[in-house]
């Protein structure tokens, strides 16, 4: 899996996990960004580990 980040003409960027379809994330930095959706991740692993 992997994450992106583009920074937004209103100064804010934002981040996608494109293997989870809608998973998009802002923050006030790139770093920020990244990590919210790299938990998000996380989180939807976690989920997709629990009901298999």
């Amino acid at each position: 899996m992997s994450c992106g980040s583009l920074f937004e003409d209103d100064g804010r960027w934002l981040a996608e996990a494109p293997e989870i379809r809608g998973v998009l994330t802002y923050g006030a930095t790139a770093d920020e960004a990244m990590a919210e959706a790299l938990a998000l991740r996380a989180l939807a692993e976690r989920i997709e580990l629990v009901a298999t």
